[in-house]
């Protein structure tokens, strides 16, 4: 016999005999369960080390996420389930692409969900001269569309820094920025920043 439907299913059996006597039925519940879990990339964040760490959250109403077998790159990793809901997190640790799978208790294996980060490159500062420098930086669109990147800068000293007059360039990769800094005072150390966020979803 087949099932039609997802859920539980409640199967009863009884035997009759041939002088017509009627055995004891019994019954089990079973679930049926032919989806596999649903993931979803909902958050990401970076602490003050730069560190990026991308949260996820699993959906499988069923028979329920296999906790041991939920795999990013094929390692498993810790997660946590909360009101039905299953949680984790992964660091992003190199500009490659993360893969994550999931697999419910009934042995469907979700769709691979891929996240390649946000990439950067910055080339060393050039024209260095005693009141100014240039600089260029790549931006690498990674999963999601970059959301917005500048280049900013402070002296030496100060405690905050301050946007830098950019060239922003759309580029098939993701964006070219390049910045003349002018005005620097001489013998005096500066340091800059080049920021780039991407969206957490589309």
């Amino acid at each position: 016999f087949t099932f039609g439907n997802e859920g539980e299913v409640t199967i009863e059996a009884w035997s009759v005999s041939e002088s017509g006597c009627t055995s004891n039925v019994i019954s089990t519940t079973i679930k049926v369960d032919t989806d596999a879990p649903d993931i979803q990339i909902f958050e990401s964040s970076v602490d003050d080390d730069g560190i990026l760490t991308i949260n996820f959250k699993i959906y499988e109403s069923v028979s329920g996420v296999n906790t041991d077998k939920v795999c990013i790159n094929g390692i498993p990793v810790e997660v946590v389930e909360e009101e039905g809901v299953i949680t984790g997190s992964f660091i992003v640790a190199d500009n490659e692409v993360y893969e994550i799978v999931a697999e419910d208790n009934a042995g469907n294996v979700s769709e691979t969900v891929e996240f390649e980060p946000l990439g950067l490159a910055v080339n060393p500062v050039t024209d260095i001269t005693s009141s100014g420098a240039s600089l260029e930086a790549f931006v690498y669109e990674g999963t999601y569309e970059i959301m917005d990147a500048y280049i900013s800068y402070k002296k030496d000293g100060d405690s905050s820094y301050k946007k830098a007059l950019y060239n922003k360039t759309e580029k098939n990769y993701g964006l070219y920025m390049n910045v003349q800094f002018e005005h620097l005072e001489e013998d005096t150390v500066y340091w800059y920043k080049v920021y780039a966020k991407a969206k957490t979803s589309n």
